[in-house]
């Protein structure tokens, strides 16, 4: 039998909550059209806000003035701010995925997060 030395989460949509729905539900009520988001990331690349903003090299506010940007050039309006706010709200810990890791953790394993 082999053995596990190390356990590798994703964050969002399995330690914390999905921030799909609430970019969906956000894209509905402001009018845009479905995936706009979703596509603004795809295609801003390594490079784009939504990566640099992940990265750490963009705070809230440059992200926001970023991606409102990068949506003005795809032809829609966003506010990047209240896009970030709802996606924060959406990301909530789920508590039980915490429990398990502390559970692996404490039964010796390495655990990461992506």
């Amino acid at each position: 039998m082999t053995r596990f030395r190390a356990i590798i989460f994703d964050l969002g949509g399995v330690v914390l909550g999905s921030p799909l729905p609430a970019i969906a539900a956000y894209e509905t009520q402001t009018g845009l059209p479905p995936h706009f988001v979703a596509r603004l990331v795809v295609e801003g690349g390594d490079d784009g806000p939504w990566a640099r903003l992940e990265r750490g090299e963009l705070d809230a506010q440059a992200f926001g003035a970023a991606f409102e940007q990068q949506a003005v050039a795809a032809g829609c309006r966003l506010d990047g701010a209240s896009l970030l706010g709802r996606i924060a709200d959406a990301t909530v810990v789920r508590a039980p995925m915490l429990t398990a890791v502390r559970r692996l953790r404490d039964a010796g394993l390495r655990v990461a997060a992506l």
